[in-house]
């Protein structure tokens, strides 16, 4: 029913044929979407073949939508879609199982909720005609930052998917690192290079040539171990366990773990005359082999030799110069080496080396390994990214590698809201042919479901997307030109009070260019809209300090990604905030103005970015001068 639903429109013939079920054939008289609020019938739309009609309730009573555009109703986490799903998501929701999937789109197409009704459908017994549904427990769905993953997680129920893990990269990587083995590991919080440097660093550990120079960097230590392992066996005579090593596949940890069970059992099995003789030699066997896989698993020594060994990381990344990997070199050295003479490096790492780091455990063992069951490791049966053009190529890898099988893939993203320089995004289709999708659908979503209209037209000149997509009707953008901060700050006040108003138990986001203006502005705001004796809630939100509850959220760029507000109020988008040279202002500025569902709200007290020059020449936004200054006159010159 629901294909017919979705595929087809009134007048429309259909047949619906699954081998489960008896055959329907018709031609579609009616369509009705009927909406909910609070728990309440919201809304009833009406199509047939020749007439359609749509009534909203007001109070207790239905009336025809008037033309007024009116805010769509505010909730409290991802809107529920399935009433406004185009029969293209329809399909990608209902997709061939077996083929990974990758979802672009515009700013408020509705991806993440696709990729997330996706993931649903394949854990849904009704669904699966053949084979056992997805359990969501063996489900991984992966966020851009905390604020989105709590936003995100408030859905997970509704659609059955509670028992899956949700995380940000960071938080899921460190947390699998901790439990794959027992040596101490912190997270330095403090920069350890200026900027400039900590920029040029990041962007080299994210690079795709990090992969395959981890691949080799395993490799040459295997064949290091191998050596040690002969030496060492030679006393026992052992040799032979060498060569069932090299005979047997997989992962190097894995296979010295399977030799070294064989040990721990033969000795116990021993039996005969010569039992006690060569139990004693299994035992020295046993102890041979865990100390190779000791030596094999020092992944904090390791990470800092790979970041130190400038000529293999040169072989796998030639773009990048001596120069720079030399930085990155003494970089990783100041690091992990809390004195330079230390021969081991210490607990300290950065958040850029978790992804390294876990491909190095990765490779090693297959899968993610557990410290206290080491015999085993484990993988998901789905994975679900959602932002991927901000994952940098290592990252991507990694995530791509602790899925059982490349068929269990959803990808989410839109390289237009791509905000972290340092991610040097492949592309979509390279990324399918680089991290081996094969068969992966690249999908595009053009409608628009979050922002209206006039909202999505101004966000469009920055893109140069000119598909005409339907959208919510709702008023013109605004650009408020104040001549001095302190009075930009006013109109902010006036503004805010007035969304605030109009919006009832909507969500208002006021958004700066950086994270230190918006906690010491949320501060002032409160005080100042307290004093006018009006209850709206204002407070900061940053990570999983984030609220999604009615009132008034003042945050900065990097945290809205993903998010979605009735109103935003972007302040101060001038040309220092949003460069228009490059493509990292137009992508930080696309992003935040799509935030918005129905009123977007511009406040500079200096010239506005060039950015939005083309937007104000098409008039599609509403341009407030400052207040003109009265001339002074006088027709009078005789003394006071």
């Amino acid at each position: 029913m629901a294909a017919a639903f979705y595929e087809h429109r009134p007048g429309d013939e259909f047949e619906l044929d699954d081998p489960r079920f008896a055959r329907l054939a018709g031609t579609v008289a009616e369509r009705t979407i009927a909406t909910a609020d609070r728990r309440r019938l919201a809304a009833i739309e009406i199509a047939r073949v020749s007439e359609a009609g749509r009534c909203v309730r007001t109070g207790d009573e239905f009336h025809l939508e008037q033309l007024t555009p009116t805010a769509p109703p505010s909730v409290l986490g991802l809107p529920d879609v399935r009433a406004l799903l185009t029969p293209e998501q329809y399909r990608l929701i209902a997709s061939d199982r077996e083929r990974p999937l990758i979802i672009q789109g515009r700013a408020g197409s509705g991806k993440t909720t696709v990729a997330l009704y996706r993931v649903a459908y394949l854990a849904a017994p009704e669904a699966a005609a053949t084979g056992a549904p997805l359990d969501p427990h063996r489900v991984l769905i992966v966020m851009f930052n905390r604020a989105l993953q709590q936003f995100v997680e408030r859905s997970l129920a509704d659609v059955e998917l509670g028992a899956a893990t949700i995380d940000t990269f960071h938080g899921w990587a460190l947390a699998r690192i901790r439990r794959a083995y027992k040596g101490d590991l912190e997270i330095d919080p403090t920069p350890t290079a200026e900027a400039a440097e900590q920029g040029r660093v990041t962007a080299i550990k994210k690079r795709l040539g990090i992969l395959a120079a981890i691949d080799e960097f395993v490799g040459e230590q295997e064949q290091r171990m191998v050596l040690w392992l002969t030496a060492a066996l030679q006393p026992y005579r052992a040799v032979s366990w060498v060569d069932e090593y090299r005979e047997s596949s997989g992962p190097v940890v894995r296979r010295l773990m399977d030799l070294r069970s064989k040990a721990r059992l033969a000795r116990d099995a021993a039996s005969g005359p010569k039992a006690r003789r060569e139990a004693q030699r299994l035992t020295e066997i046993h102890k041979v082999l865990h100390a190779a896989v000791g030596r094999m698993t020092q992944y904090k020594d390791e990470l800092l030799r790979l970041f130190t060994g400038t000529a293999l990381l040169a072989k796998h990344l030639p773009e990048v110069s001596r120069t720079d990997l030399a930085e990155l070199a003494n970089y990783q050295l100041r690091l992990q080496r809390k004195d330079p003479g230390d021969r081991k490096a210490g607990p300290r790492i950065h958040f850029d080396d978790l992804a390294p780091l876990l491909r190095l455990i990765v490779c090693k063992h297959g899968g993610l390994p557990d410290a206290q069951h080491d015999e085993s490791v484990d993988k998901y049966d789905h994975l679900m990214i959602d932002e991927a053009q901000d994952f940098g190529a290592v990252e991507l890898g990694v995530l791509l590698s602790i899925v059982r099988s490349r068929t269990g893939v959803t990808v989410v993203g839109d390289v237009n809201q791509k905000i972290v320089p340092a991610a040097d995004f492949m592309g979509w289709d390279e990324l399918a042919r680089e991290l081996g999708l094969d068969g992966a659908a690249v999908a595009r979503l053009e409608v628009g479901h979050r922002s209206s209209a006039r909202i999505m037209a101004v966000a469009d000149t920055l893109t140069g997307d000119t598909t005409t997509a339907p959208g919510r009707p709702g008023p013109m953008p605004r650009l408020h030109c104040a001549d001095t901060p302190a009075r930009a700050h006013e109109i902010l006040v006036a503004e805010v009070l007035r969304l605030a108003s109009d919006h009832g138990q909507g969500h208002v986001a006021v958004v700066t260019h950086d994270r230190e203006a918006a906690a010491s502005l949320a501060a002032t705001l409160a005080r100042e809209v307290a004093s006018h004796r009006m209850a709206i809630a204002v407070r900061h939100g940053h990570n999983k300090h984030f609220t999604f509850e009615p009132g008034v959220t003042v945050t900065n760029v990097a945290q809205v990604k993903g998010l979605e507000f009735d109103a935003v109020v972007v302040l101060e988008p001038t040309e220092s905030a949003y460069p228009a040279a490059g493509e990292q202002g137009r992508r930080r500025l696309y992003t935040v103005m799509t935030r918005a569902k129905f009123e977007l709200v511009f406040i500079a007290s200096d010239e506005p970015s060039a950015l939005l020059k083309p937007a104000m020449e098409a008039g599609l936004v509403d341009v407030v001068e400052p207040e003109s200054v009265p001339a002074f006159e006088t027709l009078d010159d005789d003394p006071f």
